[in-house]
Formats: structure tokens, sequence, C-alpha cells
């Protein structure tokens, strides 16, 4: 890109003024650099700060009036109070008899009028970036109640680094009454051109036509006269031929905001914002904003699943719509021992493995056993059922069959019975029995063999469009006798030898890979389950179930997710009401942010077996993660819950319970999960599941953490951490060492938390998955940013930005800005944290992100606060500690209404800091968190040197040293040298030098390194040092610059001015009597201006001048 402003061009400035005059004793002219339609601008020395600015002369014969002069120093001024990265900013209004004039930010850069884009297709991105930045600015001015009326590209500046600014803000509106023109008519909505009427939308017309020139090289009605313009806008459409074949993506932004009338135009910012971003760009939301385990006790597939791929292949290639025949369901009954036999037992559980097996790739939907278990445990029937509870349990469990089991040990035989029921004739018949006496050792093969006579009864053996498997030979029997009862038994090292042994002995045969990559799997034994899945894949039989669901498998682990998805289709196609499969191609799918496809999925299930309580679980987990709380709780998990009391199924109840704790956290109800993560943990301690203990207790302990109440989230976290470790599930592990990690974080222990987070950042990396891996580095970004080692967060957040972005991560990337947000607060890149903060809340807030917007919102309010908007800052935290309370979410609170007092005492407001105060120290409210006790202590040692308490000041500041000795807090540290120092010149002492850590931590923290150069400079001022004042205030002035801080550049043109005025040392710097001071002051917006006039009865400032 380049600018054809580069080069020097010779001017004649239609003001009538040259290069080396010198306005208002202070503004020296350098250069022109353009003429304009209501006068010249010049670059200038502001010899009073010692940097440049642009200045505009407005043309004498537009202020011939009173009221016209009035009119445009009233628009320049409001214009000042906009404060936004892409606006120029306005500095101040100078009149006099001979001139008038205004100052604002000298941007190095060029007008988007003389911009040239080197070649379109590759600057796609600039000009995307342009045009939101154009977007954004004409909404900044909009929401101060003010219509820009001439948005034109003269009016638009661009920076080196592609950063565009809006300028003339108001000016247009002001003149329209003098020249009766307020436009640029080329670029004008043609009821402009009309009537003069402007409006939002007719702004938005001009924003349109300069972007469209931009791509195009051309006006979108290119007349030249008035007249012709107004026809062709009219009754002609624009010609957008050239963005229809090379940006097809902002057709609709053009069509509808170059249209002729304003009804027709988007209604507001969102919309044009929505029309110019809407190109596809597929956003993944990813259900880990605080670490929520939402799992049950399914498979887990890996997390670090990459972009879905917007165009699938579909099974057949058409869009017919395919009939689905319902399938032949059957419930299989339960086998209970007559005596309690371990041997008994784990041969019974041997039966149902190897049934499972057998049955699972027939056309046949069977209903999970465990289903069928708590269903007759609810109904209160015991074996042998007469034919009324039969049919009343196949109507309850929509079965057409039902198949009854019976297994009597005896000594090294095994008398085995099979009985297959018809559940849908009227007189209950007997399809099928099978009775056999056989050896323990052949157990297996028999059952195998069984099941295959029970599949020709019924007439389904393969499922249609599967092949068949390869039978296991009977000489592999045994040895996979004791590989399934392994299994069973949870016998790990039993298990691994028998597949091992299996695996040698038959090396062609894949159900023996099949088993270890399962067993693996459920271990997040990643390559080994990859090695395992593979070996399964070459010798199963091509197209059969195994060969499917292991090519399935085996694609997720390498994450080629077409090849995945293809092969789960062609398995569902096949078996389209299993629900184990369903439910594991759905976690694929809600992984992939495949959120509608996901949901059909399970909806199909639901239509057909609608008292089945898992598939109303997975919806209503479904529903949290897309933000549909509502739904997820009213309507699928109240189901849920109604169905699995009903079944008296404990561990789906308790999963149920967690999965309420979710949604209530999501919404912000900390109060509310808590009682249901307590209930689902005592539930999964009453049937021993460990996977679900560790999930509620790492969830409650992270809940109870935000709640403030330490000690107990200690204790859930450091069991949680017992139970993950017993499961090695190293992914919980790293979530809940985490949460241990921000537990320290909030007791003030950084060095702690930074253990905690590097302990998980280890386990991450081992895992080898770039999403979790981009937890850790967000972590381990914000833990370095509060210990002010800025070099380190920027290096760890920078790769966390990028992971995030290959990863396609919308809910990280989010993070990450906001913290360098913050960090850019503390450098005093204000401008560039205002957008992160903005761009950031918007995407949250897209995403239904509650928490993150909330972040957003409130920074973004401190942030008005500290560019002097105080009203809008002290509405917007009042209404944020509103909801925080209403979410009984005290730590929020208590932060919120520490930004209050904060703002309260910068504005001199301190009756109503008092009151803050007093709320504060309320046992209900008063922090938990040490950062905010002492940051509380902190803000009440201002307050007491406000009201002139030095004692009780000096005691308190005793009180936070000794704490902040025993717990160091480096950013508090550094405020409490800051304070110290105040303190003592309001006792008449000297200041001391800042120690080296306070330099380093300085250096840093723009803020305070500002207020640090403002007392030394006020010192130096008192004492009549000018040489010393002008120094600090050279370095200060960049600084100010970066931050456009109304209020710190006013403390210094005041110093500066008191050293420029011949009476200042006689009078003690009281300069409030000249004019340069009030026209100073004048220039504040008017709530600064109240709190400067009541900051100068305080002893504060007193002291500050004497």
């Amino acid at each position: 890109m380049s600018s054809a402003d580069d080069v020097t061009q010779v001017l004649s400035a239609i003001s009538g003024h040259s290069p080396g005059t010198v306005l208002a004793e202070r503004f020296r002219l350098v250069k022109l650099l353009g003429n304009g339609s209501y006068g010249s601008v010049f670059l200038a020395d502001d010899m009073y700060l010692h940097c440049q600015v642009a200045l505009k002369i407005l043309r004498a014969d537009l202020l011939q009036t009173p009221d016209a002069t009035d009119k445009v120093r009233q628009e320049i001024l409001v214009a000042r109070t906009i404060s936004h990265p892409n606006v120029i900013r306005v500095h101040d209004f100078y009149l006099s008899a001979e001139h008038a004039f205004f100052t604002m930010d000298y941007i190095d850069g060029c007008t988007m009028a003389s911009l040239q884009l080197d070649n379109l297709e590759t600057s796609t991105e600039i000009v995307t970036q342009l045009g939101i930045q154009l977007i954004a600015a004409t909404e900044a001015v909009h929401q101060q109640g003010i219509l820009h009326c001439d948005i034109s590209p003269h009016n638009i500046l661009v920076a080196a680094d592609n950063r565009l600014y809006l300028t003339d803000l108001g000016l247009a509106s002001a003149m329209q009454d003098v020249t009766h023109q307020s436009c640029t008519p080329a670029y004008s909505a043609p009821e402009v051109l009309q009537t003069a009427a402007h409006s939002q939308a007719s702004d938005y017309y001009a924003v349109a036509s300069t972007l469209y020139q931009l791509i195009t090289g051309t006006l979108p009605f290119a007349h030249t006269s008035l007249a012709e313009q107004l026809s062709a806008k009219l009754r002609q459409q624009p010609d957008l031929t050239v963005i229809k074949r090379q940006f097809p993506q902002w057709l609709t932004f053009f069509s509808e905001n170059l249209a002729a009338y304003p009804q027709q135009r988007s209604r507001d910012a969102a919309r044009l914002k929505q029309l110019w971003l809407q190109a596809p760009q597929p956003v993944r939301k990813r259900m880990q904003g605080l670490g929520l385990m939402l799992g049950a006790g399914s498979l887990a597939l890996l997390s670090a699943l990459w972009l879905w791929q917007l165009q699938r292949e579909t099974m057949d290639g058409n869009t017919q719509t395919q009939t689905l025949t319902l399938p032949l369901t059957m419930a299989v009954m339960p086998v209970y021992p007559a005596l309690e036999n371990t041997q008994q037992r784990a041969l019974i559980e041997l039966v149902q493995q190897v049934l499972g097996e057998a049955l699972r790739s027939s056309n046949v939907r069977i209903i999970p056993l465990q289903r069928v278990a708590t269903t007759l445990e609810h109904l209160g029937f015991t074996q042998p059922l007469t034919e009324r509870q039969l049919r009343d349990l196949g109507n309850l469990l929509g079965a057409d069959v039902l198949l009854s089991q019976q297994l009597t040990l005896l000594e090294r035989k095994v008398d085995l019975a099979f009985t297959l029921t018809e559940l849908r004739q009227p007189l209950l018949p007997v399809l099928w029995s099978q009775r056999r006496t056989v050896e323990q050792d052949s157990l297996s093969a028999v059952v195998s063999a069984e099941m295959d006579q029970l599949l020709q009864v019924l007439r389904s053996h393969e499922a249609p469009g599967l092949a068949t498997a390869t039978p296991l030979p009977s000489a592999a029997q045994p040895l996979y006798q004791q590989v399934v009862l392994a299994r069973t038994q949870q016998d790990e090292a039993a298990f691994l030898a028998g597949v091992s042994r299996l695996q040698q002995s038959f090396p062609q045969l894949a159900v023996g890979y099949l088993m270890a990559a399962d067993w693996h799997q459920q271990r997040q034994n990643w390559l080994q389950a990859e090695q395992a899945y593979a070996q399964a894949v070459k010798f199963a039989a091509a197209n059969s179930y195994d060969y499917l669901l292991a090519a399935a498998r085996l694609a997720v682990l390498q994450e080629r997710y077409t090849e995945a998805d293809n092969h789960y289709q062609r398995l569902l196609a096949a078996k389209p009401f299993d629900t184990s499969l369903t439910l594991e191609y759905v976690e694929l799918l809600s992984s992939q942010s495949r959120y509608a496809l996901a949901s059909e999925q399970l909806q199909r299930l639901a239509t057909t077996d609608k008292t089945n309580p898992e598939i109303f679980l997975q919806l209503g987990k479904l529903a949290i993660r897309i933000g549909d709380i509502n739904r997820a709780v009213d309507e699928y998990l109240l189901q849920a819950q109604v169905l699995y009391t009903r079944l008296r199924d404990k561990a789906g109840l308790a999963d149920t319970l967690n999965a309420l704790g979710v949604a209530m956290q999501r919404q912000g109800k900390f109060a509310e999960s808590v009682p249901h993560y307590q209930e689902a943990l005592s539930l999964f301690q009453q049937v021993d599941l460990l996977s679900g203990m560790a999930k509620a207790s790492s969830n409650l302990g992270f809940v109870l953490l935000v709640r403030g109440d330490y000690s107990q989230s200690h204790d859930a976290l450091r069991q949680a951490i017992q139970y993950y470790r017993q499961l090695q599930d190293n992914y919980g592990l790293a979530v809940t060492t985490d949460y241990l990690g921000l537990l320290e974080e909030e007791l003030g222990n950084y060095r702690k938390a930074q253990n905690f987070y590097n302990e998980a950042f280890s386990i991450r990396t081992r895992l080898d998955d770039s999403w979790e891996l981009t937890d850790s580095l967000i972590n381990l970004g914000y833990i370095y940013f509060v210990l002010s080692e800025f070099e380190q967060s920027q290096v760890y957040l920078k790769q966390a930005e990028q992971t995030a972005v290959v990863n396609n991560d919308a809910l990280s990337l989010i993070k990450v800005r906001q913290i360098l947000a913050q960090l850019k607060v503390q450098q005093g890149e204000w401008g560039q944290a205002f957008q992160l903060f903005k761009i950031s809340g918007e995407d949250a807030a897209a995403i239904d992100l509650t928490e993150e917007t909330l972040i957003a919102k409130a920074f973004l309010a401190k942030l008005a606060g500290l560019h002097g908007n105080f009203t809008q800052a002290e509405q917007q935290l009042l209404s944020f500690i509103e909801q925080a309370e209403q979410q009984a979410n005290p730590r929020a609170a208590v932060e919120f209404r520490l930004w209050l007092v904060e703002l309260y005492q910068h504005s001199a407001q301190y009756t109503k800091a008092a009151q803050q105060l007093a709320l504060l120290k309320q046992e209900e409210r008063y922090p938990s968190n040490n950062e905010q006790r002492q940051s509380l202590r902190l803000l009440n040692i201002y307050q007491l040197m406000a009201s002139a308490n030095l004692k009780a000041a000096t005691e308190q500041l005793q009180q936070l040293q000794l704490n902040l000795q025993q717990q160091p807090l480096p950013r508090l540290d550094v405020k409490m040298f800051l304070v110290t120092q105040q303190l003592n010149l309001l006792q008449g002492q000297p200041m001391t030098a800042p120690t080296a850590e306070h330099d380093a931590i300085l250096r840093h923290h723009v803020p305070e390194r500002l207020l640090w150069l403002e007392l030394q400079a006020r010192v130096a001022a008192a004492s009549g040092d000018r040489e010393k004042v002008t120094q600090l205030l050279n370095q200060a002035i960049p600084l100010l610059r970066r931050a456009t801080s109304y209020w710190r550049n006013f403390s210094f043109e005041y110093l500066q001015l008191c050293l420029n005025q011949a009476r200042c040392q006689d009078q003690a710097m009281k300069v409030s009597d000249t004019a340069e001071f009030k026209r100073l002051l004048k220039n504040l917006p008017d709530e600064a201006q109240a709190a400067f006039i009541a900051r100068e009865n305080t002893p504060l400032r007193s002291a500050d001048d004497r």
C-alpha cells in the first residue's frame, strides 16, 4: 500500500496564514498539511508541551455572527468528548478577533482519498480492517448523539500501520446554517442532496460510498452535476459488477446501504458491521470458558479437534429424503445370581459382554442392560415375571422382544439358558429358547453361537450396508474369554497380558486390536490406541462394523475429521437408531461446533425412544454448549432428571445434576450451582463412580472458589486431584491443577499460582493437545502480567493467540485479547485497550459468554472513568455491582465496588467514596480475596488523606506495609510507594527515591509512572526548578499522547502554565485567575472541571501546592 501524500506538496493556505506564524502565544505553524471546505490544516509545534499537533484554522467568512461562532464552538467541544481509537482526538478551541482555530492529534499518514492499494486481491484483509474501523468510528460518533454529516475519503486519515482516523466531527452540521452545504455531494445520500436531512442512515450511505470507491476506484454514481447525481441516486442501481465478481461477501452491504431511501438501509451500526463481516468464517465455540467438565461415562474423544470442513461428503451424493425403517428393539434381562459368588458374578458379566459384542453389528436395537435393570427396580418387579409384568416392562422400555437369561455355576461347568419372548402379540409367544450345560472355558464360544441362532430366528444378521464380520475361530475362544473376563473385572495386568497373547497367537484377528484400542483410549493412552486401531483396520473385514468403527476412531485420533465423519455416517446409515453409536458421533459433531447436526441426531433418537434419559441428558448438555440455557434446564435436563429418578438410576441422576450445575454456572448463578454439584457428588459417591466424583468435586471446587469459600474450595479441588490421579485422567488433572492455581492467585500467592500453572502446562505438553495447551498459555500469560513481568507475559499470550487462531478457538481468543487489553491499560495504550475490550465484548456476547461479556463491559466503564467520563462510568459500575450481587458473585461485586471508590476519589466525590467504603467494610461484603483486602486498605488511606486525617492515614499505611511484606503484591506495593510520597508531601517531608523493584514496575505501569512524574514535577515546580519540570514533562508527553488521558494531560499543562506565568513563584502556583488557566479548565469535560475545583479545596491538592 502506498500514499500519494508521500510527496511533499506546495500549497497555499486559504486562511492566509503561513509557516512560522505563532498563534495564541503557544502554537508555531510548521507547514501546511492541506485545505478543506472549512479552512486550512497545519502541522504546529506546541511550545508549552513540546510536541506536535494538527491545527485547523477556520475560514473567517464562516464565523461572521456570534450564533455561528457559538454553534461551531459547541460542536467542537461535544466532539471533544468522544474517546475512541478511530476518531481523531480534538484538544482545544481558540477564538480571538483575528481567527478561530482548534487543535487535534497529529497523525503521520495520508487521507483515504490518496490511499493507493498495490493489489486489490492481496489487500482484501487491509480493506476489511479499514472498513471495520470506519464503522466503529461512525458508531462511536452516533453514540454521543452526533451526526458526522460529511464522511468521505478526504475526512479519513490512514496511518502507516493501517490505523484509521475519522476527522472533522460535527463541523459539517455546525456549518449547515452558515453555508447551506453540509456535505460532499458525491458521497452523500439522496435525501441530503434534496433537503439536507441528515440521519444515521445518511452517514451509513456515505460510509458505503467511501468503501465502494476504496475497492473499485470509482464512485457508485460518478456524475458531475448535483442534479445528475440526485437523479441517478434516486432512480438507478449502483454498478456492483466488480463486487459480485471479486467480493461477493460485501454484495449485501453495498446493495443495502447504497439504497435510495433511508428506511431501506441498515437499521444500526450492529447491522452495518454484521453485513461487512458476513464473509463465511466458521466460528468454533468451546465449552471450556470456566473449565467445566460436562462429559458422562461415555468413551472420551480427543478434544483437539480441528475446524469442520464446510463441504461434507454425503453418503449417496443426492438430496432425496431417505425413509428410515425402525429396527427391531430388544431388551436383554439382567441375570441375578442365586448366591453372591464372585466367580459366578464374573461369568455373568462375561456373558453380557460377549452377548453385546455378538449383537452390536446386527440390525437389532439393543436397550442397554443397565436401563433394563433400573426400570425393573423402579417397577419393583422380581424375576421370573408374570405376563402382565412382561407387558408393562416392554411398554415402558419400548421393546419388541425380550431376551431372558439364566446362569448357574456347577463346579467347572455352567448351566446356561436363553428365552426370547415376543412382546407385540397378545399372548406373548416364546419365539426361541435354548438351554445348555457347557464347560466354563467354552462359555464365550457357546454364547456367540447361541446369538447367531437368535439372529436367524429374528431374520436379522448384519445391518444392511455392512459386510459380514470374520467369525472368531474356536481355537481363539478360550483366550478371548480370558481377556473379556479380565476387562469386566478391571484387571489391567491380566487384560493386557491376555490381549498380547491373543495378538501373538492370532495376529490376523481384528478383535484383539479393537479391545486393546478401546482400553487405551479410555485411559488416554493416545499413541497406543492409535496403533491398535490401525491394526484393527488392517485385519477387520472391509466395510464390516468393526472395520468402520475402528477406522472412524483412528481418523479422529489422527485429526482426519472428514474421513471420520464419513465412517460414522456409513455406520449410522446401517444402524440409525443405535444409541451408543449416535452419542459417539454427537460427541464428534459437538467438538467441531456442528451443533445443528448433533441436535438433529439426538432428536431423531428422542422421537423413537422417549423414555431414554441419556438422550435428554445429552440434548441438555448440547443446549448448554450453544448457550440455550433455558431450554437445557426447563426442557431437556428436567426430562432427564424425571426419567432417571423414576428409574432410580443414581449415576444418571448425578450426571444430570452436574449438568444443571454447569447450566447455573454459565448463567452466573453460582449460589444455585453449589447444591447441584454437592448433590451430584453425593450420588456419585453412593454408587462409587470415580469419574463422576472427580468431575463433580472439580466443578464444586471451582464454584466455591468464585464465591470466596477458599477453604472448602481447596478441600474439594484436592479431593478431585486424588480422584483424577486414580483414574489416570490427565485432562481432568490439568484442569483441576489450574483451579488450584487460580485459588492461590485469589489468595495473592502468585508464585504458588505460577507453580500450579506450570504443572498444568507440563501435563498438557505431554498430552500434545493444542486446545488444552492454550488454556495453560493463557494462565501463564496472565500470572506473569499480575507479577508485572510484561515481556514474559506477552510471550505466552502471543503463543496462546496464535494457537487459538489456528484452532479457530473463539473463547480462548476472547480471553487472550482481554488480558492483552489489560496489559495495554497498564502500558498506557488506552486506545488499543478500548478497541480490544470492545471487540472481545461483542464477540463474547455473540456466543453467550456471560462472564467474558461482563469483564469487557466493566473495563470499558473503567476506561471511561480514566478519560473523565465520570457519570457514564459511575452508572455502568453501579449496574454491574447490582448484576453481580443478584447472581451471588461476591468476588465480582467487590471488585466493581473498589473500582467505583477509585472513580469517586479520582473525581473528588469523597462523600460517595465514603459511602461505598462503608459498604465494603460490612461483614457480608468484606473482601475474602487478599489483593482486594489490601486494595480496600489503600483506598481507605487515600480517603483519610483527603479528609486531612494524616495520623490515621499514617497508621493504616504502616499496617499495609506490614501486610505487603508478609505477602507481596507487586503492583499494590508500588501504589503504596506513591501514596507514601503523597503523605510525605502533606506532612512537609521530602519524597524518597523508588527502589530498584519499584523502578522496574514503574517503567511498565504507565498510570502509576505518570503519577510519579507528576509528583516529582510538582515538587520541582514549587521550588522553581524550571529545567527539572521541563525534563519531567518531556518524559510524560509521549506517555500522555498514547494514553489520551484528559486528566493527567491537564495536570501537566497546569504545571507548565504555572512556570510560564511571571507571578507563579510569588503566588505559590496560584494561577487560577489567569485567562490561560480558565481556557485550560474550560477545555476539560464538565465533570472533570468540577472534579478539579473540588480537589483544589482538599488537603491533597493544597499540600501539593505547598
